[in-house]
């Protein structure tokens, strides 16, 4: 019988976020969020982040590890024992000499590896060495796996395996998420292909990686293939739905995909294309603890939609919170 699909007690209890360590200028500087206590602080540590972040907590919420996508650091915000550079290139020294994280939009995923305990895997999609001039976007040159096993130098864990190719040669292009397998153990991972549209999965097991020949297109390609677009993916808690919320700019607002989600064999189905105009970027996507909302958003506005409707996104709605314009120091907009 199939187990829910509940995440991990507390792993993401703690938050690490910002850019501009030790920075004297108080609009910069890296944050510290705990959800378990509602606690937010300024935190510098010698690694910023950029879109690329990923953290794991233990049982109880206290943080182990995290990575910005160039380097993985410990507990003691110090970079953690055996981890060299995560993803060596081009992103991960120009300009900002590897400090100021990965440009990758959920571009790594931590996973406590089934049945082993202290151990973990951390996935991360790594960029090809561009040659191009911007705004042309670059291709992902692969997905990879990091080990960890947090046992090692008395607590504060050591990387035991570096950079393992699992995909090679395609233009990945993360939105990397993981779901719970049906048996309660294992876990469903799903990357997306930038200039095919298309879905990869991956079954991780106490065996390891195990890449399924099934792949997803979606009708969406061209608008992917458009330049600019910035947006996340999410699965629901109950792994019945994935979505995924892209903005291409003011002159084409948001496109959003909903699919069913299948936890005994790992693929999408049924998927259902909804778009809206929406004038400020940014697409994010989250669901409700319960599964039945949906929640958009852009800079400016976020949406809350119910699932159990038909259809189950309305374009027309109005939004559910509005940015009020607020300018931290009169300078930094606040949006969403």
């Amino acid at each position: 019988m199939a187990q829910p699909a509940v995440r991990e007690a507390k792993c993401d209890n703690t938050w690490l976020l910002g850019y501009g360590s030790f920075s004297p200028d108080s609009r910069f500087g890296c944050s510290k969020i705990n959800f378990q206590n509602d606690i937010f602080v300024r935190d510098d540590s010698r690694l910023d982040f950029s879109e690329t972040i990923a953290v794991m907590c233990d049982t109880v919420g206290n943080l182990l590890f995290y990575t910005n996508g160039v380097m993985v650091g410990d507990k003691n915000l110090n970079k953690m024992q055996g981890s060299d550079t995560l993803n060596p290139g081009y992103f991960s020294s120009y300009n900002w000499n590897g400090d100021s994280g990965y440009r990758t939009v959920q571009g790594a995923l931590i996973l406590p590896f089934p049945n082993h305990a202290d151990k973990y895997y951390l996935f991360h999609v790594r960029d090809r060495n561009p040659t191009f001039t911007a705004p042309t976007v670059p291709d992902k040159e692969g997905l990879y796996y990091t080990t960890i096993d947090m046992s090692l130098n008395t607590g504060l864990g050591q990387v035991t395996s570096l950079r393992n190719p699992i995909i090679q040669n395609d233009s990945l292009d993360g939105r990397l998420l993981a779901c719970r397998h049906a048996n309660g153990r294992d876990w469903w991972i799903l990357v997306w292909n930038f200039r095919s549209g298309e879905y990869r999965s991956m079954l991780f097991d106490p065996q390891g990686v195990h890449i399924s020949p099934w792949r997803g297109t979606t009708a969406q390609r061209s608008y992917f293939n458009l330049l600019g677009n910035i947006g996340q993916s999410a699965f629901s808690p109950d792994g019945s739905k994935f979505a995924t919320n892209i903005n291409l700019g003011e002159n084409f607002g948001n496109y959003v995909s909903l699919y069913d989600f299948d936890r005994c064999k790992g693929i999408i189905s049924n998927p259902q294309y909804f778009h809206f105009n929406d004038s400020l970027p940014t697409g994010g996507v989250a669901f409700s603890p319960n599964s039945r909302y949906l929640y958009l958003n852009s800079a400016g506005k976020v949406y809350q939609h119910d699932l159990t409707q038909n259809p189950p996104i309305d374009t027309a709605a109005a939004p559910i919170a509005e940015w009020d314009g607020f300018m931290e120091l009169g300078q930094l907009a606040t949006t969403f």
